[in-house]
């Protein structure tokens, strides 16, 4: 069984960076325990979106985030800690998805109550790759 501590930071990992991906400010994390529709702002922090794990949501939305399920082959899917997130539709290119989860988790870690919109998403591969035009 998974650690509720480590699926509910990694429910809200995977949350900011849909937001931060598409824009949306309601994102549907599907975990071991329900769905959960978290509430995402710019100005939301990392703490305000951990606090919304807790209860299951009772309206059925799009399911945005899986987790603790591994994504079909070729689709965006890495960990957050030890719980796999598999992110369906396009919020990310498969290639560059664990570097952004790992790039946005440390940061987020390290500043817990700063808004969302300062989050770093571009890890040093991605933006390599971006600098020198191959994308």
């Amino acid at each position: 069984m998974t650690d509720p501590t480590d699926l509910a930071h990694a429910a809200a990992v995977a949350a900011v960076l849909a937001h931060r991906l598409s824009g949306a400010t309601s994102v549907t994390v599907r975990g071991p325990h329900g769905d959960h529709t978290l509430r995402v702002h710019p100005d939301t922090t990392l703490t305000e979106v951990r606090a919304q794990t807790r209860t299951p949501s009772p309206e059925l939305s799009p399911v945005d985030v899986v987790l603790v399920t591994p994504g079909p082959p070729g689709e965006a899917a890495g960990t957050v800690g030890p719980v796999p997130v598999w992110l369906p539709g396009d919020h990310c290119h498969p290639t560059h998805l664990q570097e952004r989860l790992d790039t946005l988790s440390g940061w987020l870690t390290a500043h817990p109550d700063r808004p969302v919109r300062e989050a770093v998403l571009v890890g040093p591969r991605e933006r390599a790759t971006l600098l020198a035009g191959r994308f």
